[in-house]
């Protein structure tokens, strides 16, 4: 059966985008555009490049939170005409600074019209992901 923009279960390839982006509120962003990538930084602060032109960034920020907290992610499908991000979200059990840090996960991606949704498992324990949080 074939869902608006692909085949149901399409694996789509992603690479994490190594950037801080600073949300003091939970939310999730998909970026299409230089324009929406540059505003989202901080003045000063580059922004890694980006090929919007065949690539877009879906972002989940937790906003304001721990500096343990770290995010992996292990799947990007298309599923009943959404983009589904299916990620690992680790709070770290062990001690940790207690300085204002943003839990933040962005993903590159082939660019799709469809909307992005991200779905987490949250984990507990020492074990930490590659995407961590900004301070």
């Amino acid at each position: 059966m074939l869902s608006c923009g692909g085949p149901q279960g399409e694996e789509l390839s992603f690479a994490l985008v190594p950037t801080c982006v600073f949300f003091p509120v939970s939310t999730e962003r998909v970026f299409r555009t230089t324009t929406e990538w540059t505003a989202a930084h901080r003045p000063g602060q580059g922004a890694p490049p980006i090929d919007f032109g065949s690539t877009m960034v879906a972002a989940h920020f937790d906003g304001e939170g721990s500096a343990c907290t770290t995010f992996s992610v292990e799947r990007v499908t298309v599923e009943e005409g959404f983009v589904v991000v299916r990620a690992t979200r680790r709070a770290s059990t062990l001690p940790c600074i207690l300085i204002v840090a943003y839990p933040q996960v962005l993903i590159s991606m082939p660019r799709r019209d469809e909307p992005v949704r991200f779905v987490f498992t949250d984990v507990r324990g020492d074990a930490a992901g590659p995407a961590r949080a900004c301070y």
